[in-house]
């Protein structure tokens, strides 16, 4: 199932507590211009009987290694030049700044600063990659 935006699982969840059918929800919504399934609906209607609400949930799992400003970064690092490589994105003194972790010795820095170094570099390749596609 696509991913609903916030306003299409809040239409769904007014039109249901209207009392509309999937099917009469599915001719409002695609009236309306919104790009929906009844097997979509069908389930909004399902989870909202179950839990009380459509809202799109965080899920579970393994954190990020690079927070939200360190991607900002890279990204920002290989717009200005996408010849750029991640030892020379690593070793600019801005990087530094850019990277912010809870440590509690030099030892957990230094593990912190391996790893940050090698979620760098993949974070170039795929901008790499997804710039030939």
């Amino acid at each position: 199932m696509p991913k609903y935006s916030n306003y299409v699982r809040t239409r769904i969840e007014l039109l249901h507590n209207q009392g509309l059918h999937p099917a009469g929800i599915l001719k409002t919504l695609k009236g309306e211009g919104l790009i929906v399934s009844l097997s979509g609906i069908t389930r909004m209607i399902k989870k909202l009987r179950l839990t009380g609400s459509v809202a799109n949930l965080p899920r579970s799992g393994r954190p990020r290694k690079l927070s939200v400003e360190a991607r900002a970064f890279i990204d920002q690092q290989m717009r200005k030049n996408d010849e750029m490589t991640s030892a020379k994105i690593q070793d600019s003194a801005e990087v530094l700044t850019a990277f912010t972790y809870q440590c509690r010795g030099a030892d957990d820095l230094f593990r912190m600063w391996e790893q940050c170094k090698t979620s760098i570099a993949k974070r170039c390749q795929n901008l790499r990659k997804n710039k030939t596609n």
